[in-house]
């Protein structure tokens, strides 16, 4: 036993250095290629002492090489600067973004380090919030030299409040200026807001105050309702209806890869955007719109490379309903739905009541098949233009193509939250 486990570290250890080498070599081309095209892209030499690698990797699709980069100063980042470049043939054929010229003049040559402590600039941000802020808050987690700081969570917030001191630009009418500031995340129990919070770093006044949830009202007008991308051919139009109405717990189904050969869903069917603008129909094998062994749907819609599911989760996506606004399921009130038929062939057929509340489990059942279907649908669109394993997608299982996986999309439907966000 201790023969193998030693072998088994190493190999792990070996794994990690891999892994680790491949991705300095990434930046080490991404920092280069910036290099060599620095004039046309448009960079001084102090901004190419300050910025660092977000991201880069190579779309198969277009031949570049991707480069994300985020401005630095003093060792700090720059809120919201960023440039997003394309390579081809070591050359730069794509420039979008923008850093601040002269950050020593911007910044009055203000040193980056806060008077404000961490622990008050919080305090502010939740009395901004309308929060009490807890007798004690310790200090979870540190990085980035404690210019990063997690302090977790506390009973009127639902995640991490999170203190981050950054450059932040300011604008007043024509004059423009840069301050360094903690922000803070503050996103409060029982609400749908996700708040951003600036607090000067010099004196503990707000500078800006960010909501990350959107709000959208229902008399908004759709202005994308002829476009025609990807739109379900009238053969898989079915209008059916099961006899099954009753409200059945999640089941996970453990079966070898992947054993769902077809699912019918009934929802708004691509390219209606709500109720306003057309009718619930019956949509057979969505997946299949991507084209027969297309990558974006390997393991089709309800297998996440290790279960197959008959309710509404798969590789891409878990749509539950979070009625309890606790933004995770659970099998009493924030369930997902479950197929009426049995693997291999699912069935998503609810027929929406619109004379009942959404509320009532019938139609809460059809707020969860769309939303299902609608996440899936955007993974396997985005997929054609780019938005891959590598470049950052939204997988449970990656199947070796690269990126990082165990990030599929947690759909919440009608969110205890708040509405229209």
């Amino acid at each position: 036993m201790r023969t193998f486990m030693k072998k088994f570290f190493l190999l792990f250890t070996l794994l990690c250095c891999v892994v680790l080498t491949n991705a300095q070599n990434d930046n080490r081309l991404a920092i280069q290629l910036v290099t060599k095209n620095s004039v046309a892209i448009g960079l001084s030499q102090d901004q190419l002492n300050n910025f660092t690698v977000s991201s880069t990797y190579f779309n198969k699709i277009a031949g570049t090489q991707m480069v994300y980069l985020l401005q630095t100063y003093k060792g700090l980042p720059v809120y919201n600067q960023m440039l997003v470049l394309a390579f081809k043939d070591e050359k730069v054929v794509s420039n979008a973004g923008a850093f601040i010229q002269d950050m020593g003049k911007m910044t009055n040559n203000q040193p980056p380090s806060a008077s404000i402590i961490p622990s008050e600039a919080i305090r502010v941000a939740f009395t901004e919030a309308g929060l009490v802020l807890p007798a004690s808050l310790p200090l979870l987690s540190s990085s980035d030299n404690g210019s990063k700081l997690n302090f977790g969570k506390t009973d009127n917030v639902t995640e991490d409040v999170t203190a981050e001191l950054m450059w932040i630009p300011i604008e007043k009418g024509n004059q423009k200026s840069v301050k360094l500031a903690w922000q803070v995340q503050v996103v409060p129990a029982g609400k749908a807001d996700w708040w951003h919070i600036q607090v000067d770093a010099a004196n503990g006044s707000i500078i800006n105050k960010f909501n990350q949830t959107v709000y959208e009202g229902k008399d908004q007008k759709s202005d994308n309702k002829h476009i025609s991308l990807l739109r379900p051919k009238e053969d898989n139009l079915v209008a059916t209806q099961t006899k099954k109405e009753a409200l059945k717990k999640p089941t996970l189904l453990t079966l070898p890869p992947p054993t769902v050969t077809s699912a019918d869903y009934k929802v708004l069917p691509y390219p209606i955007e709500s109720p306003n603008y057309g009718t619930f129909a019956v949509v057979n094998n969505p997946w299949n719109l991507s084209g027969a062994g297309n990558n974006a749907t390997t393991d089709g819609w309800h297998f996440d490379g290790t279960t197959n599911y008959n309710i509404t989760r798969g590789n891409n996506v878990f749509a539950y309903l979070d009625v309890a606004a606790i933004n995770a399921p659970n099998a009493t009130t924030n369930w997902p739905d479950t197929s009426t038929t049995a693997i291999p062939a699912l069935s998503f057929i609810q027929t929406p009541d619109p004379a009942q509340q959404p509320g009532v489990a019938l139609n809460q059942k059809i707020a969860l098949n769309n939303l299902f279907y609608w996440n899936n649908l955007m993974h396997d669109v985005y997929y054609q233009y780019g938005f891959n394993e590598v470049s950052g997608n939204f997988q449970t299982d990656n199947l070796g193509r690269g990126g990082n996986g165990n990030d599929y999309v947690h759909a919440e439907a009608q969110d205890g939250g708040g509405t229209n966000n």
